[in-house]
């Protein structure tokens, strides 16, 4: 560093010579009282060392994370909808064996191996992982809650010829059947019961006016793509008939209390009924009368009523 002294030297004499040219007395002569005057004196310069610090500013780079995502390769055709269930929330597109999808968030507990998806159109709706292939860490994903389940409505149809009396629906966690959803009504042959009920997993049951239990099923998924969402009772049943009689019957005449309805009875052959032989019946669940007429003159033998 260069010093700054003789610059400033010459700054100063100037200075100090103007004041020496003054009316100032050579050194050593008398002023006019007599007095001698000392001679002046030679001024001090001072060297300035101190100076105001140096900063030296240097770029910082700020290093940004790179996120790697999650995709996930579908493993067979899968159903992606509105909720991570795909019986209990409603359909919304379909992913093809082979398709890429982006996962952005894992579902609760509740629904393992369900993720929140973005395929490769845009669309964002939940699907089932399994069977899958998943490149990333899905372990580190964001828990997503579920949607609110949607309200559903379900339907009877009684397709027997018994009165449907009792209808009982709880959830699968529940101890008892509670209240009867007939609320004292019934369900008539080819009747039909509606009732809304918010999607879930439930046991069902319903009984005919003798107590007999005609559908029972427990822990069914009852949603937008449920088949339990239209229950339909349409049981057949095979009922075996023998002639322990001595008459050969050439007519049999079905007929259910409930109503009329065509009965496909299976005769033999010759369209007799010889004694001894055994016919079976392939009917509807249901109450039913049954008359046999004999051969010859036609006369009523016997009537039986039976289920």
């Amino acid at each position: 560093m260069k010093s700054l002294t003789p610059l400033l030297l010459r700054l100063i004499v100037p200075t100090a010579a103007l004041f020496l040219g003054g009316g100032c007395i050579p050194g050593g002569a008398a002023d006019p009282t007599g007095s001698p005057v000392p001679a002046a004196a030679t001024p001090t310069v001072e060297s300035i060392s101190t100076f105001p610090p140096t900063f030296t500013f240097t770029t910082k780079t700020t290093r940004t994370a790179t996120i790697t995502p999650v995709t996930m390769t579908a493993g067979e055709d899968l159903s992606c909808g509105k909720g991570p269930h795909a019986i209990l929330y409603e359909h919304i597109a379909d992913i093809a064996e082979g398709e890429i999808v982006t996962l952005l968030a894992k579902a609760a507990p509740e629904y393992p191996g369900y993720y929140f998806a973005r395929t490769a159109g845009g669309m964002e709706c939940w699907l089932f992982g399994g069977g899958s292939t998943i490149s990333g860490n899905a372990a580190a994903l964001p828990v997503r809650d579920a949607p609110p389940l949607p309200e559903i409505t379900i339907t009877v149809q009684n397709k027997t010829f018994l009165y449907v009396v009792d209808v009982f629906i709880r959830g699968d966690d529940a101890t008892g059947w509670g209240v009867d959803r007939l609320a004292g009504g019934f369900i008539a042959p080819e009747g039909t019961f509606t009732l809304a009920i918010t999607a879930g997993f439930y046991d069902l049951q319903m009984r005919d006016s003798m107590g007999g239990i005609l559908f029972e099923k427990d822990g069914i998924p009852i949603g937008p793509e449920s088949p339990y969402r239209n229950t339909v009772l349409d049981y057949e049943y095979l009922k075996a008939f023998q002639n322990l009689s001595e008459n050969y019957f050439c007519r049999v005449f079905i007929r259910p209390l409930a109503g009329d309805i065509p009965i496909n009875l299976i005769l033999p052959d010759d369209g007799i009924i010889s004694p001894g032989e055994k016919v079976v019946l392939k009917t509807l669940a249901g109450f039913y009368e049954v008359r046999l007429y004999r051969c010859g003159d036609g006369g009523l033998a016997a009537t039986i009523n039976t289920v």
